[in-house]
């Protein structure tokens, strides 16, 4: 007899008398040898119950319980036929199957799981092939019930997959497709933590890697010595390093990450020696560095504009990258950083002019004290609210000088700040939260639309109006949240070659803070940004090219051409363009 007896008929029984009398069908032993809904109790239409009028209701749950048990009874049966017929993966799906649908009717201590997840991971072993054992282990992967499965299968997936840990290995077996697995594969063993056996080397280097390969010589002939950022908490870090990549696979985005890497080292390649980047640092950089031809002659700009905003953003860069970098590459690079943002706050806590780059300042602060936990930073961010909280407009919104009748694009960058002061622990006097409260509350038609220094709704400014809202806790109706995604939903207009990046960012960090994922249009949109904007060759590389134009208007009403990459790319220039791209790039795999 097998240890797994099959579902026994039910039993009539006739209970009552007379018109009264009711017909009750006896409840039925599952596979684990329980009863199929029990809690402990005498169940409901048992033999020898009294049937009253009031528990006529419960033959439709015994009915129920029938039905349930007839579908856990042909899963078993099934189970136990592949088993026979040697289909050790058809097996696993029906015991998963079970799992899902009737639990109770699978003991967790049942040998026939062992036989099975034994028999599926022998499989796995004798692959031939890497990405044969890769495609079957992802079948597997997180459905294993036993701890010891869940061991054997990462001591085969190690020898699979050499210079990568046996957790990465699990990670990497979860690409969807052998172009995914390769492109996990790449990122681990470019940035996975240096271990005793585990060899990191990639057998075939590529543009990103020899763009990489350019960020050590940068860093070891710079003659200012580097103190890195602590990290607040190294085990947390760790969990999050490979809880942000099983999110990136989740949410198809895994070919972003050699954007990602080659961004971020052209970032650093052309920081100044005192940290900070901008256009005038760049064409310094490259002229030192004796690049030909030198980056900015390739877009056009040389300007030294938002110096702040640029390095503040370069900060977010590398903050947000920084779970992902445990060989800590660019940890040099992102505490000079830090150390170059904070050295422009004034006595008073102010941070260079009002507009967008204080705001943006103030966030970078914010976020590298939150990931940090650096006292000094803490109370940078404090000082900072202190003043910016004076100088808001007389509505709680800012704009471009103190005390001025705001605007909802930058207040929106203030909002941002203030959520990264807030997950920094640091102290925000009540007045300034309830003053964005109320100014964005003051721009909002009450569903989807928000203003610039109005009520009437602005398309670029939806987003920016959606996230202040979200990140303030203004917003609790999920029927508003509903009609949110149906807005977002919709794929943005076709506009040739333009690109809207402003809109872009904060679509991503819209959508991923609803849900955590990305529509199909976002998901095109950003990897339309990485395939069409970024440099991929020379000593360019990784930098997000500014210089493409559009013609504007048609024949006599043409208005001449104008920068595709609109205002970040025209007016921000080629430094804020580029860490305004890898920043958008990385919403899109990392933001919660």
């Amino acid at each position: 007899m097998s240890r797994f007896p099959l579902l026994v008929g039910a039993a009539l029984v006739l209970v009552g008398g007379g018109a009264a009398a009711v017909m009750v069908l006896a409840p039925v032993s599952d596979p684990a040898g329980e009863t199929e809904g029990s809690t402990g109790s005498p169940s409901a239409g048992s033999i020898g119950d009294e049937v009253t009028p009031t528990r006529l209701g419960r033959k439709r749950v015994t009915s129920r319980a029938l039905r349930a048990s007839s579908a856990s009874k042909a899963l078993w049966a099934a189970l136990r036929r592949a088993q026979r017929e040697g289909r050790p993966f058809d097996a696993f799906d029906a015991l998963q199957s079970l799992r899902e649908g009737h639990p109770e009717s699978v003991p967790t201590d049942a040998p026939v799981i062992a036989e099975i997840e034994t028999a599926v991971l022998d499989l796995v072993a004798a692959a031939a092939e890497r990405d044969e054992a890769l495609a079957l282990a992802a079948r597997v992967r997180g459905a294993l019930m036993l701890t010891a499965s869940q061991d054997r299968l990462r001591r085969i997936l190690s020898k699979f997959t050499g210079g990568l840990t046996a957790e990465e290995a699990l990670v990497v077996a979860g690409g969807r497709d052998d172009v995914e697995r390769d492109a996990l594969a790449r990122h681990l063993k470019r940035f996975g933590p240096e271990k005793p056996g585990v060899d990191r080397a990639i057998a075939t280097p590529d543009w990103v890697d020899a763009t990489l390969a350019r960020v050590p010589q940068r860093i070891t002939r710079r003659k200012t010595k580097v103190v890195p950022l602590p990290v607040a908490d190294v085990d947390e870090a760790e969990e999050r390093r490979l809880a942000q990549l099983e999110k990136l696979r989740q949410r198809e985005a895994v070919h972003l990450l050699d954007h990602i890497h080659a961004g971020l080292a052209w970032l650093a390649i052309h920081q100044s020696a005192d940290g900070s980047i901008d256009d005038k640092a760049v064409t310094a950089r490259c002229k030192k560095l004796k690049h030909d031809p030198i980056c900015t002659d390739i877009t056009g700009q040389r300007g030294g504009r938002y110096r702040l905003a640029a390095t503040s953003l370069m900060v977010l860069a590398f903050l947000d990258f920084r779970d992902q970098d445990a060989r800590a590459l660019f940890e040099p690079s992102l505490a000079d950083a830090v150390q170059w943002v904070l050295s422009q706050q004034k006595p008073d806590g102010s941070l260079g002019v009002l507009r967008y780059e204080a705001p943006i300042a103030l966030m970078a602060l914010g976020q590298a004290a939150s990931s940090s936990g650096r006292p000094d930073l803490i109370a940078a961010v404090e000082k900072g609210w202190a003043y910016h909280g004076r100088v808001a407009g007389p509505l709680g919104g800012f704009r471009y000088s103190a005390r001025q009748v705001g605007d909802v694009s930058v207040t929106g960058w203030y909002v941002q700040a203030f959520e990264a002061a807030v997950a920094a622990g640091a102290e925000i006097p009540v007045r300034t939260k309830q003053g964005l409260t109320d100014f964005v509350g003051q721009h909002w038609d009450g569903d989807s639309g928000f203003g610039y220094t109005s009520k009437v709704p602005r398309a670029s400014l939806r987003s920016v109006g959606m996230l202040s809202q979200q990140i303030l806790g203004s917003v609790r109706d999920e029927e508003l949240r509903d009609s949110w995604r149906e807005v977002l939903a919709v794929p943005p207009k076709k506009t040739g070659r333009r690109l809207n990046l402003y809109s872009l960012y904060y679509d991503v960090r819209m959508e991923l803070l609803l849900d955590g994922v990305l529509s199909d249009a976002r998901r095109d949109a950003v990897t339309a940004l990485a395939a069409d904007w970024q440099v991929h060759e020379g000593h360019a590389a990784g930098m997000f090219d500014t210089s493409p134009r559009i013609t504007v208007g048609e024949g006599k009403k043409s208005k001449g051409t104008e920068h595709a990459s609109q205002w970040i790319g025209s007016r921000g220039g080629t430094a804020v363009f580029t860490a305004f791209s890898i920043l958008t790039l990385e919403h899109a795999l990392y933001r919660r």
